[in-house]
């Protein structure tokens, strides 16, 4: 995790990465929000809603907040496995 951005390996066998990727994103915006709305020693915390609340106005999606950029940028990450390796 960097201040500006994440990085993520992740996978599934049931569930498409859109999806996760999707509900992740709504999970963590909202938690974070809460947090930070909620968290009086938050020094930040104006500063920080007015962000979201501004970054929000920019979009059709979202209502009151944004904290994720609606884009992502994934990339395939495909594992080999040898025969030696499990040697």
């Amino acid at each position: 995790i960097m201040t500006s951005h994440i990085h993520l390996i992740m996978g599934s066998s049931d569930d498409s990465m859109s999806n996760i990727l999707r509900d992740l994103k709504r999970h963590s915006s909202e938690m974070l929000h809460l947090a930070i709305k909620d968290h009086p020693q938050e020094s930040r915390r104006e500063w920080l809603l007015w962000h979201m609340e501004r970054a929000a106005q920019k979009t059709s999606t979202n209502a009151s907040f944004q904290l994720w950029q609606p884009e992502n940028h994934p990339i395939s990450i495909i594992l080999c496995r040898s025969s030696q390796a499990e040697m």
